[in-house]
């Protein structure tokens, strides 16, 4: 089963794209990620589920929204018992 959280808040940032949900960041750790993104390029979501499907995908839009993907190392959010509570897009 799909493990996806909805972000509460989507900013764009000169230089980042941000995606937050419920929670408080405890730490931050640096992973590999696919963007998801609807045809004019915006994100749609994040997909941090790994080769063997483990993980969340936290999404601010519709999932027939996505277009194409981009993989990207990104900076995630951790909440103390490791769930997801920000995901940080470089550029």
């Amino acid at each position: 089963m799909l493990d996806e959280r909805r972000a509460t808040t989507l900013r764009r940032e000169p230089l980042r794209t941000v995606l937050e949900i419920e929670g408080v960041t405890a730490r931050v750790a640096t992973r590999e990620a696919s963007i998801l993104l609807d045809a004019r390029g915006d994100v749609v979501g994040v997909d941090l589920r790994d080769a063997d499907g483990r993980g969340v995908v936290v999404m601010a839009g519709a999932h027939e929204s996505v277009q194409s993907t981009r993989s990207l190392q990104v900076e995630v959010g951790l909440a103390g018992d490791g769930t997801v509570t920000r995901v940080v897009i470089p550029g």
